[in-house]
């Protein structure tokens, strides 16, 4: 009666709205094991809910069509879709404010309801059709009158029964056609059946193509519960169709025909019912009955004639008022014509005007084609004369380039030979204590220089200083080069003293590895100052740098 009426759908439908109804189908779909995952993320559920559950989940057992673990699937994927669903109607309801993600929103709402719609009918195209269990039902009946009527079972199906393990292959038989195909036995309930699944053929599957009821294109999902008489093991030897004269088809035709004088009864008496209610009507009542068509019809050609007559007289109006109408456009065609040859006319003599503008505007191209013939003329004569002046220009440009290089080795050699008269250079061991002192002013005085401290005298003037000193206390000077520096050190007062007797002061690292370059320049006042200086770098370890000032063409 479920099946028939389609109570389960609906059922599936209202729970899916109501959250006792969701919680109820989590509990079904976690019955089968206790505590599935919807059953984990809803554990609260009381025990009327999980009493519910369970009646539900028994009841799509029996009236479903696949097996038990598919049910349990479709039951949790149920589940899942309305928590989905209850979920998208929650997020509209919390983020009305922000109109960018209502779109989004609905959109996923959209989806969840399609989503649930899908499981829906997915679950209830794995319930049992109401045709088949029809079926089933007369099948249960007449195994039941078949059982009553009969003194004992047959030896095949007593046999076949006991053969047949729960799964194990074997031969079953399809309602449809009475032919005998390849099934898995999925249980067994006794006397009021036997639960097969339809095999499909596999890579290796043995046996021939028609042997898998795949092959004829029928529902696998159907007539999955069949009697004990339509189940054999399997054997080597496909078993012959079922006759048609067998009791179960015997059973349905009888049932069919009943049906049939059943259905026929009631027409026969629904024509009776017609028949009784006409004769009992008064002919004079019929009469008008039947006249009553036949005025309405005549009133209604009536007003469709008048609304004609109207129609028509309109229409006569309307041809009038355009006959008027194409005099007056007559007399306008007529007068706009002598406006069209008189505009033609003047058309006519702007374009003889026009002609001959075109007449001396070719002329005039042709005046300007011979001056423009010039002008390339003159054009490329200047061209030439433009690449005549650049190639000048790049033979003097490569002679003053010449002429620089050959100015410039004068210059460094004239260079060399003025620095040779007025300075003096020293090669010194880097490691030298002179070289040390003479370092250290230079930084101390460029430090104070950048502190913004003020100075006694320029940068050379300290280190001039610094290598009087340490000439002085150098191990290796003599003592008459360090009675000479001595005396000269307590004649100057401050490095102010010495700006208009020393002019070059410096150290720098040279070419040569671990060695320094002191360059020496003085006023002729100090000359025997600056000897004993550079005697006093020579027995320090320094030799003059004369050999590195030669010009380069000497060597």
């Amino acid at each position: 009666g479920l099946l028939k009426s389609r109570t389960l759908q609906v059922a599936f439908s209202a729970l899916t709205r109501s959250r006792a109804g969701r919680a109820v189908l989590r509990a079904a779909a976690g019955s089968s094991d206790g505590l599935g995952l919807s059953d984990r993320r809803s554990s609260s559920r009381g025990p009327g809910e999980i009493e519910a559950g369970r009646l539900l989940q028994e009841i799509v057992g029996r009236a479903a069509a696949v097996p038990a673990p598919l049910t349990k699937q479709l039951l949790t994927l149920l589940s899942d879709a309305c928590d989905e669903r209850s979920r998208a109607q929650k997020l509209p309801a919390a983020g009305a404010q922000t109109l960018p993600s209502s779109a989004q929103d609905a959109g996923g709402l959209e989806v969840a309801e399609q989503d649930l719609q899908w499981v829906l009918t997915l679950l209830a195209s794995s319930l049992t059709d109401a045709g088949e269990a029809s079926l089933q039902e007369d099948r249960l009946l007449q195994s039941s009158l078949a059982q009553l009527l009969s003194r004992g079972p047959e030896p095949r199906t007593a046999a076949a029964a006991a053969a047949v393990q729960v799964g194990a292959e074997a031969w079953a038989a399809w309602p449809g056609n009475g032919q005998w195909f390849r099934a898995q036995v999925s249980a067994l309930h006794g006397a009021s059946g036997v639960e097969v699944a339809w095999l499909r053929r596999g890579v290796s599957g043995a046996g021939e193509g028609d042997e898998y009821l795949s092959s004829t294109g029928c529902d696998e999902l159907q007539f999955t519960r069949l009697d004990t008489a339509a189940v054999q093991s399997l054997g080597p030897e496909r078993p012959s169709p079922l006759e048609e004269g067998t009791e179960d088809d015997l059973w349905k035709k009888h049932l069919a025909r009943a049906e049939e004088h059943a259905r026929s009864f009631r027409d026969l008496r629904g024509v009776c019912d017609r028949l009784a209610l006409g004769a009992a009507r008064p002919r004079g009542a019929a009469a008008a009955a039947g006249a009553e068509p036949l005025r309405s019809s005549a009133l209604h050609l009536v007003a469709m004639r008048e609304e004609s007559e109207l129609r028509i007289e309109a229409l006569l109006r309307a041809a009038e008022e355009r006959a008027n109408a194409g005099r007056d456009t007559e007399v306008q065609l007529k007068g706009s014509s002598q406006g069209f040859e008189a505009e033609i006319e003047s058309m006519r003599q702007e374009q003889e005007a026009l002609l001959s503008r075109v007449k001396q505007l070719q002329t005039e191209r042709e005046e300007l084609r011979v001056k423009l013939q010039a002008l390339d003329e003159q054009v490329e004569v200047a061209m030439e004369a433009c690449a005549s002046a650049a190639e000048r220009e790049s033979q003097a440009s490569s002679g003053i380039v010449t002429n620089l290089a050959k100015l410039g080795l004068h210059l460094a050699s004239h260079s060399r030979q003025h620095d040779a008269a007025l300075q003096h250079t020293i090669l010194l061991d880097s490691s030298n204590a002179v070289c040390d002192a003479m370092r250290f002013a230079g930084q101390h005085s460029g430090e104070a220089k950048s502190n913004k401290q003020e100075l006694t005298g320029a940068p050379h003037h300290y280190v001039w200083a610094a290598l009087v000193q340490a000439l002085v206390l150098a191990p290796t000077s003599s003592a008459e080069i360090k009675t000479a520096l001595k005396q000269y050190a307590d004649q100057v007062p401050a490095p102010s003293a010495l700006e208009s007797s020393i002019w070059v002061c410096t150290i720098a690292r040279a070419f040569a590895k671990d060695k320094s370059r002191i360059t020496l320049s003085v006023d002729a006042s100090v000359s025997a100052i600056l000897d004993s200086v550079l005697r006093g770098l020579v027995l320090a370890g320094g030799m003059s740098s004369m050999e590195f000032l030669r010009d380069p063409r000497q060597n």
